[in-house]
């Protein structure tokens, strides 16, 4: 489930993804945040915050722990 916290021109939307990685057959799970700003219709401003450990960790050839 995600959630969207927000006012005025500027939102933090909260959530969660799994996709697989065809190249390793891995699964990535990983809680996100994005920051989004939006003035007259064009975002200004997102910015993405993930579990970069877990995503390097799905390219790995070999697990990692």
């Amino acid at each position: 489930m995600n959630t969207i916290i927000g006012g005025g021109v500027r939102c933090v939307v909260l959530g969660s993804l799994r996709t697989e990685v065809l190249a390793t057959g891995r699964d990535i799970e990983s809680d996100f945040a994005h920051d989004i700003e939006v003035r007259d219709g064009l975002i200004t401003r997102y910015r993405m915050f993930e579990d970069t450990w877990a995503v390097a960790k799905a390219f790995e050839p070999t697990m990692v722990d």
